[in-house]
């Protein structure tokens, strides 16, 4: 199995920058850079985050605090999705 490159984030609070792996880092910067407004999971499925869902809780046990609510989204098609999920980044821990 190849090693995967780390790629270093820059994050907003306390904690200046984080080393995570690739797919995680994209998840944690789709999800800081639309601040304030939340990012939805089917936003991040049409940027190619395939597991949104997986990604935010891993990102979640290594010290992010990330919230999650649920309300209705529109997809790239104009179709709604209600109950989706929008995660907000808090910090890290």
């Amino acid at each position: 199995m190849s090693k995967r490159k780390a790629v270093e984030v820059a994050l907003p609070n306390t904690r200046p920058t984080v080393e995570l792996p690739q797919g995680l880092a994209e998840t944690l910067q789709r999800i800081i850079t639309v601040e304030p407004y939340g990012v939805s999971s089917i936003s991040l499925l049409e940027a190619g985050i395939i597991s949104a869902r997986n990604n935010v809780a891993m990102l979640r046990k290594l010290g992010a605090r990330i919230e999650t609510e649920r309300s209705s989204a529109l997809d790239r098609h104009g179709k709604i999705h209600p109950g989706t999920a929008h995660y907000f980044y808090k910090g890290w821990n």
